[in-house]
């Protein structure tokens, strides 16, 4: 069975917003910026989101992927 789903950019940005949030709690985290079609208003529903994740100290990537 084929589900298809409706593109909605304004509920995309709102889950990345969550998102964003939810990262933005742990202390190794300086910033999330979200970049690509998507922050310029030009995704389609093919788009993907483009998310820069700055972390505080090399090294801290493996420690945060656990």
């Amino acid at each position: 069975m084929t589900r298809i789903f409706r593109f909605d950019p304004q509920a995309r940005l709102e889950e990345l917003e969550r998102a964003a949030q939810a990262l933005g709690k742990r202390p190794e985290v300086l910033a999330v910026v979200l970049f690509g079609s998507l922050a310029q208003g030009r995704a389609t529903a093919m788009s993907d989101a483009d998310l820069l994740v700055l972390l505080e100290r090399r090294g801290a990537w493996t420690a945060f992927r656990g």
